[in-house]
This record gives structure tokens, sequence and C-alpha cells, in this order.
């Protein structure tokens, strides 16, 4: 017989999937199995996220068994590129409507390439990134290639406004949410910092 992969958006196999390949499958008597490997190709244009990777014994349908409402196996898999900040380095304590420098490692944690974005820096009241939160600048990063990496900084500049206290600090990667990634929600980074008088 023939096993069949498939790409599909959820575990079930039906018309919509796209054939991915296949491989030949030995005779097998009772009891017996076969391990084989095949290289596949994503189709270009699939959208970054979670998909299924289904592989169908007997894909041809050739062969009648006892069973054949058990020849599909999924599995989960990840397409597409995947930022988020690893490392976040800044000066822990700064003064209302002074500028400090705030440099970050922006990571595509992902396993397709990604085109250039920008990583954006927040002033929080809370740990959590929402739309009350104060924008303090971005920088441009470049297109990273999967588990590639990129260190730069920007210069940002805490309002004369600010109340003394302590804040939070969020760095965002791809800031202004252009990519389509695998996991929309491991993108930021957040750190302690205190604004003085």
């Amino acid at each position: 017989t023939s096993t069949r992969y498939y790409l599909s958006n959820n575990s079930i196999l039906d018309a919509g999937d796209a054939f991915l390949g296949s491989r030949a499958v030995a005779a097998l008597p009772p009891g017996a199995s076969d391990s084989g490997s095949v290289t596949l190709t994503i189709p270009a244009g699939t959208a970054a996220g979670s998909w299924y990777l289904l592989a169908k014994a007997d894909g041809d349908d050739a062969l009648a068994e006892t069973n054949e409402a058990n020849n599909v196996f999924a599995k989960s898999i990840a397409i597409g590129p995947d930022l988020g900040v690893t490392n976040l380095v800044y000066p822990g304590v700064a003064a209302a409507g002074s500028s400090i420098t705030v440099s970050d490692t922006t990571k595509n944690l992902g396993a397709g390439d990604s085109t250039a974005s920008n990583t954006r820096f927040y002033l929080s009241t809370n740990a959590a990134l929402d739309a009350g939160d104060l924008l303090l600048g971005s920088r441009a990063v470049a297109a990273l290639a999967p588990n590639a990496s990129e260190t730069g900084s920007a210069s940002v500049t805490i309002p004369a406004s600010v109340a003394a206290g302590y804040y939070y600090l969020i760095a965002k990667a791809d800031g202004d949410d252009a990519l389509g990634e695998t996991n929309e929600f491991n993108n930021t980074l957040v750190r302690v910092l205190q604004v003085t008088p």
C-alpha cells in the first residue's frame, strides 16, 4: 500500500485538505509494521499558524480492511515565523522627563522566515499590555530566519508628566501586528522600571 500525507486546518481528513506526498509501504503480515520517511513541502502561501499534518495508511483505499475508520493519524504542526523578545536591558531607574537607552533581543522562535518588523516599548501601570499603556518608542528589526535573533537599542523618553513610582517597561516584538505568526501571545517581555521625580 502507500501512506499519504495531508496538510489540514483540523484533525479530520476531508476533501479540502492539501495532499503533500506519499511513501510506499511493503506487504505486511499480521502484527507487523513498516517505518519510513518522506520529505514533504508545505505549499507556498500557507498562512502562519497552527495546522495539522495527517498521515493516512492505505492512502489509496486499495486494501479491504476489517476497520476502515482507523487509518488516519493527526499531529499538530506550527507553520511560519514566531517573534518574541528574549532579552531586555535598561536602567532600572529613570527620571521623569529623561531619555534612557533600551536594548532588546528579538528572536524568531518559529520555523518560517519573518519579514522586517518593529519592536515597540511601552510604559504601563501593570504587567499586561493594553490600550491604556504609553508608547515610548520603537526600533526596526531586520528580517529573521528561523532561530535567528537581532539585538538593537532605542532611545526613549519618559514623559515629564509621569508621576514618581514603579511602572512596567514592556517590549513587544512585531509591535505593529503586521506579521502573521504561529503564536500571537508570546511577543512581549516585561520588566519593572522605577520613575523618580
